[in-house]
């Protein structure tokens, strides 16, 4: 390696950088493995092919032009903590998401419970009705005393008119298993969507970028997989290279 002319070091580098199987990561590991390949690797022309490729549609100060590598670092410092904001944004978002969906879960619970109430008192004034029905029906049916004095009571413990009052619970209690069915559905089609937004909040708080963000900035897609930690550590590392 120490054979190989500077020229032919800067070209290689070159066509790495343009082919994109070089990155800021690899011209960073090859300055702190030699003197020379420092030297070669902080020529500002493969900074500013960076730059063209990572940062299309920012230009390169004239006057920062000699010192491209602090420049692309700082450069990259600021993409890297926009994309941070925009990623704690979304988790913000998703979370919100999650807390409304489980707000309307709970009130629509107590709405249920509230038809389920109002559906068993109902059917228990429904049942209490048709029963003074059948005894003012028994009464006019020869009967031993003591069951139409019975059958007596129960009649004058209904002042209104059963068939009218019966007509009216019936129609109460087909509305009552309507919104028990329409409130059902709700809960169900919320649950299964506060489902998806946890995970997709579980998604989101196990990378802290995705991968879409950091691929641009490194070589091969295998090296998106590793951990949240491994990265972190990686670009500081990039970063202490960057500054010599």
């Amino acid at each position: 390696m120490s054979a190989i002319p500077d020229e032919i070091w800067m070209q290689i580098m070159d066509i790495g950088v343009q082919r994109n199987i070089l990155n800021y990561r690899d011209l960073s590991s090859l300055a702190i493995s030699s003197r020379r390949l420092c030297r070669l690797s902080n020529h500002s022309f493969l900074w500013e092919l960076l730059w063209t490729k990572d940062f299309p549609s920012d230009s390169i100060p004239e006057s920062l032009t000699k010192d491209l590598k602090s420049l692309y670092k700082q450069k990259f410092e600021r993409v890297k903590s926009t994309k941070i904001a925009a990623h704690k944004r979304s988790v913000l978002r998703v979370q919100s998401q999650a807390l409304v969906l489980e707000r309307e879960c709970k009130d629509l619970g107590t709405l249920l419970n509230g038809e389920r109430r109002r559906l068993n008192s109902t059917l228990s004034e429904l049942k209490n009705i048709e029963r003074a029905r059948q005894s003012s029906v028994a009464l006019k049916i020869w009967q031993p005393e003591i069951i139409h004095t019975r059958q007596q009571d129960v009649v004058e413990q209904t002042p209104v008119r059963t068939d009218s009052r019966i007509h009216s619970l019936k129609m109460e209690i087909a509305v009552c298993k309507e919104r028990i069915e329409r409130f059902s559905r709700s809960i169900c089609e919320k649950n299964s969507l506060m489902e998806r937004v946890k995970s997709k909040l579980e998604s989101l708080q196990y990378k802290p970028l995705p991968e879409s963000c950091i691929s641009r900035f490194q070589g091969s897609p295998k090296k998106a997989k590793i951990t949240d930690k491994r990265i972190e550590n990686a670009i500081k590392s990039d970063f202490r290279s960057l500054g010599n």
